[in-house]
C-alpha cells in the first residue's frame, strides 16, 4: 500500500469534512508544519495515523480501499517487456525499486550489487526503453504512474502459479503451519467474528503501512488471512549478475 495515496486520502477528507488545516491541526493537537508532513507521509507512526482517522470519522479498511482506487495514472508492460522480465530473475524487482524513487546506488547497497549486475539491469531496462540509463549510473524513469500486467500475460500467469506453487508446498502437509477450522455458530457469532476479522484486517493493513513508509530494505512475506503464511520472492529479491 502507497503511504503518499493513503496521505492524499486524508488531504481529500479534510477538505470534505469542511476543515481547514489549521481547524484540523488543533483538532489533532499538532501544529500545521507537523501536519504538512504527515500528509506527506513523512515522520508518520501508526498512533498518528489512527488520531487522524478517528478525528475524521473513517476506517483505514475503508480509506486504504479508496486509496487503492486513487490512480491518477497506470501504464500497462508490453508483451515483449513482460516476456523479458519473466525470463530475467530480478529484472522486475530492480524496475519496481526504481518506480519507487530508488536510485541505482541505493539499490546495489540494499541488495549488495556489483557494479556489473547494476549495469546490466540498467542496459535491460534501457533496451526496454523503461528508463533512460545516463552517465554515472543516472537513471530517467520513462513511465509514470503505476504498473499493470496485461491479464492473462507472463507475468500475472508466472506470478499467479508461483504463488499457489509457494503455498502448496508449503503448507499440504504442514498441520502446524496450516491452520483451518470448520465450525456450527449462531449468525450472532458470525457477526462478530466478521468484527475480529476486520479488526485484523486494519491491524495488517497498518503494519503494511508502517513497512512502506520504512526505508530499510525488507524481505517481502505474502500473507494469506486465514490459510497460512509463507516467503516468496517476488518483488523482494534482485540476485548478482
Amino acid at each position: 500500500m502507497d503511504v503518499k495515496k493513503i496521505c492524499n486520502q486524508i488531504r481529500h477528507r479534510i477538505k470534505e469534512k469542511g476543515f481547514t488545516q489549521d481547524e484540523f491541526a488543533k483538532m489533532i493537537g499538532v501544529s500545521i508544519p507537523t501536519l504538512n508532513r504527515w500528509l506527506r507521509g513523512e515522520g508518520l507512526l501508526f498512533q498518528d495515523l489512527n488520531l487522524m482517522l478517528e478525528k475524521l470519522g473513517i476506517r483505514l479498511s475503508e480509506l486504504a480501499m479508496l486509496a487503492e482506487g486513487d490512480v491518477s495514472n497506470k501504464f500497462t508492460y508490453s508483451a515483449e517487456q513482460e516476456a523479458v522480465f519473466v525470463n530475467t530473475d530480478g529484472l522486475l524487482a530492480f524496475f519496481d525499486q526504481l518506480l519507487n524513487g530508488k536510485t541505482a546506488s541505493h539499490i546495489a547497497k540494499s541488495f549488495k550489487l556489483t557494479e556489473k549486475s547494476v549495469n546490466f539491469y540498467l542496459s535491460k531496462l534501457d533496451k526496454l526503453k523503461l528508463i533512460e540509463w545516463l552517465p554515472n549510473n543516472k537513471v530517467k524513469v520513462l513511465v509514470n504512474g503505476e504498473p499493470s500486467w496485461i491479464e492473462g500475460g507472463p507475468l500475472s500467469q508466472k506470478f499467479r502459479k508461483q504463488i499457489i506453487d509457494e503455498h502448496v508446498h508449503h503448507y499440504l502437509n504442514s498441520r502446524e503451519q496450516l491452520k483451518i477450522g470448520i465450525y456450527s455458530i449462531s449468525s450472532d457469532s458470525y457477526k462478530k467474528i466478521n468484527d475480529k476479522y476486520q479488526e485484523l484486517i486494519d491491524s495488517v493493513r497498518m503494519m503494511e503501512i508502517k513497512d512502506s513508509n520504512s526505508g530499510a530494505a525488507k524481505k517481502l512475506t505474502t500473507v494469506i488471512l486465514g490459510h497460512g503464511q509463507s516467503e516468496i520472492p517476488l518483488l523482494a529479491k534482485i540476485p548478482n549478475r
